[in-house]
């Protein structure tokens, strides 16, 4: 389940090209009811909506309300998400009253089409420890509810809600002696929480919470960096990404530069890392395999972000040869010098209603291709092409699509 996370995480997006004009948003109203309230409290239940990024990896409050006394609430004209775009964002509604609490996830265009039931339960408490390796009570890790996890009957993977950033109040520190309470968790659920602590290595555990959540942290490995603009000067407040390649276990982190284009990787299992920065209208050169080593501190070589050449493209109908979006969620994926292969992480170019798409690489060989079967479309001829991209020169692609059968599948 953190791999799937995790991956996730790593395939998001890029921003849009310069040229490259987003859909204008669409927006919703939200009405809903709360059951299950306490009669003996006299104040109504609160209402939160909450959006999240894994891009930003944030969480914004949207809007906030009372319900009234029938439980019943409404949030109008709420700016939406429509597509692509529910690929890396969501909404959470999370309603509270007393010690009672409710959860929904609302990840889809028709999410909020009918009104909506927020069941409250009494919240739920759970307990543990946090240790070193050798078996230390660790004081003042930080503990907070990272995701939500239930089964559906005839639903392969269930429900699973997994947040962009902690939800108040969400959030504990452990003790002197290591341990913690983390209360007025939303009923019906397993729970994973993650564990944070200077030094040492970023933690995950997944289980309900009748069990006790005990963590033990080995010591972190740490590669510092630094990210540098073509124009010489320093990359200041851009995103460093961190993925492991080989091993048994999956991990993806993430660091921003400070003013002098600097950064530090400081929560990564001993293991080995691709390393890229990212940034709007700028790509990049991977750092490549780069080995981290436990309870040390490693000096990477500079990324530099440049301007690269640009690849642009269109979906076409194979039929009419009209221009098509392959479905909303259909997008154009891409590896090359920016994203090695040897990781699962890819950059990714979302394909307007236009059927134009548009992504940007440094020199050398990219594969590219698109990924519009899930929607309902199949290629018809090449789904994917290995190009060769050479300094001053940008290209171009086309993909014939058809709906249904009758195309090839990638």
């Amino acid at each position: 389940m953190l791999r799937a996370l995790t991956l996730l995480l790593s395939l998001l997006p890029a921003a849009p090209l310069a040229g490259q004009q987003p859909d204008a948003p669409p927006k919703a109203t939200i009405t809903g009811t709360c059951t299950g309230l306490d009669q003996a409290v006299d104040s109504p239940a609160r209402v939160s909506l909450w959006l999240h990024d894994y891009r930003s990896e944030g969480a914004q409050l949207v809007a906030d309300t009372r319900a009234d006394v029938g439980g019943t609430f409404t949030f109008p004209e709420v700016p939406w998400l429509h597509g692509h775009d529910w690929g890396y964002s969501f909404y959470v509604l999370v309603a509270r009253q007393g010690d009672r609490v409710a959860l929904l996830q609302l990840r889809k265009d028709d999410a909020a089409a009918q009104p909506l039931q927020l069941a409250l339960g009494k919240g739920v408490a759970v307990h543990g420890t946090v240790k070193d390796a050798a078996g230390h009570a660790l004081s003042g890790a930080r503990v907070h509810l990272a995701g939500v996890t239930r089964e559906i009957a005839g639903e392969q993977f269930g429900e699973r809600v997994f947040f962009a950033e902690p939800m108040p109040p969400w959030l504990a520190t452990s003790t002197g002696d290591g341990s913690f309470t983390l209360a007025g968790l939303p009923p019906g659920w397993n729970y994973e929480l993650r564990c944070e602590h200077p030094g040492h290595v970023r933690a995950r555990l997944e289980q309900p919470h009748d069990e006790s959540f005990d963590f033990e942290l080995p010591r972190a490995a740490t590669l510092h960096g630094k990210v540098m603009l073509e124009t010489g000067g320093p990359a200041a407040r851009v995103k460093v990404c961190a993925q492991s390649v080989g091993g048994s276990t999956y991990t993806f982190a993430t660091a921003r530069t400070d003013e002098n284009g600097r950064y530090a990787l400081d929560t990564l299992p001993e293991g080995y890392y691709n390393i890229w920065a990212q940034a709007e209208n700028l790509t990049v050169v991977a750092l490549a395999g780069q080995q981290a080593t436990e309870a040390q501190t490693d000096e990477l070589a500079d990324l530099v972000l440049v301007s690269g050449q640009r690849i642009t493209g269109v979906v076409v109908d194979a039929d009419t040869g009209e221009p098509v979006q392959p479905g909303a969620s259909g997008d154009v994926a891409m590896y090359g010098p920016a994203r090695p292969r040897t990781g699962g992480g890819c950059e990714v170019a979302r394909i307007g209603s236009d059927g134009k798409f548009a992504l940007r690489a440094p020199p050398g060989k990219v594969h590219i291709y698109l990924r519009s079967s899930h929607a309902g479309w199949n290629s018809v001829g090449p789904s994917a092409y290995d190009l060769v991209i050479e300094a001053g020169t940008d290209q171009e692609v086309v993909f014939k699509v058809r709906r249904g059968r009758g195309g090839k599948k990638e």
